[in-house]
């Protein structure tokens, strides 16, 4: 009898709140107790088959296989995690023959000791322990910790008659006229590796490896100007360079499309520091997409000459 007053009463408030008419208020209690029995019915049915439901011995042997072969999986990797600093161990080796695997177990970075590989492939050779230093990004600390077991064979008659010969050929080009010398030995500076930059004059491995990283960071040198910008470039590395090097007219720098790169790409490039970089990105988030690399003039704190310099790699 009171369960029969207090749903009079709410159904009073309801039509007085919401301004239902009865047939309204009617539908709204018949849905709401059939939510409540659809909650009721799906909770007792889970509880009932959960409850009701056995392991049968089959699945149970499946389950245990499964459980005990991802284990193992696990142990595996995990050993094999281990095992790429247990095992690793110090050797005589001669690094023109050394294969991948054991620059790996001598404690070297696979992009490493791939590189070596690579400028083995191109014809290069280590004639002196500390050559290994030319390859770029080679760390100091573990060349210091493997030079005592770095074995190179002793010359032989054979190789003291090349190196003569070789000799003797390069004495001949210093007689050759200036021009034809120039002609056999200039390269592209946006194609040198560190080890070919090393062998010029005032360039040794630390200044090749950073005139390497300069370049890389640019995304090319479209302009001879920009070696200036080296950091602690001397002036006789410069003018080594100046007779040397020289920039493939064809050559396109990497370019930044300014209208899709993000904050982070932005400002690792040379020119662009933090507080233009995010100029950039609030110029672009204002207005829009810039039209035309020009259109960065702009952009606030964009000097002219800046502007000048970053052109060439700024495309749409």
């Amino acid at each position: 009898m009171e369960s029969i007053i207090m749903i009079k009463k709410l159904s009073f408030f309801i039509r007085d709140y919401f301004a239902f008419s009865r047939t309204e208020t009617r539908g709204l209690f018949l849905l709401l107790s059939s939510v409540c029995i659809a909650i009721y019915l799906t909770i007792y049915f889970e509880k009932t088959a959960f409850e009701s439901y056995q392991v049968s011995e089959t699945d149970a042997v499946i389950l245990d296989s499964l459980m005990s072969q991802l284990a193992s999986s696990d142990h595996l990797n995990s050993n094999h995690k281990e095992g790429l600093i247990i095992e690793r161990s110090l050797f005589l080796f001669d690094p023109n023959q050394a294969s991948l695997e054991e620059f790996l177990q001598l404690g070297l970075d696979e992009k490493i000791a791939n590189r070596i590989i690579n400028y083995r492939s191109k014809g290069g050779k280590f004639f002196k322990a500390d050559d290994l230093l030319k390859i770029y990004g080679f760390p100091q600390p573990l060349y210091d910790e493997l030079r005592p077991y770095i074995h190179l064979p002793k010359k032989t008659t054979k190789n003291i008659t090349r190196e003569k010969t070789t000799t003797a050929f390069v004495e001949k080009e210093k007689t050759l006229p200036k021009n034809i010398e120039k002609e056999s030995v200039s390269f592209d500076i946006n194609e040198a590796d560190s080890i070919q930059l090393s062998s010029l004059k005032g360039i040794g491995p630390v200044l090749s490896s950073r005139i390497v990283k300069y370049r890389d960071q640019l995304g090319g040198f479209h302009n001879k100007a920009q070696w200036k910008e080296i950091y602690k470039i001397s002036d006789i590395a410069l003018e080594s360079l100046a007779e040397y090097a020289y920039i493939n007219d064809e050559f396109k720098p990497k370019p930044i499309k300014i209208n899709e790169v993000d904050f982070k790409t932005l400002l690792k490039h040379p020119y662009i520091e933090y507080e233009l970089a995010k100029a950039i990105m609030n110029h672009r988030r204002i207005y829009g997409n810039f039209s035309s690399p020009q259109q960065l003039q702009e952009v606030y704190q964009m000097k002219e000459e800046l502007l000048v310099k970053l052109l060439p790699y700024i495309v749409i």
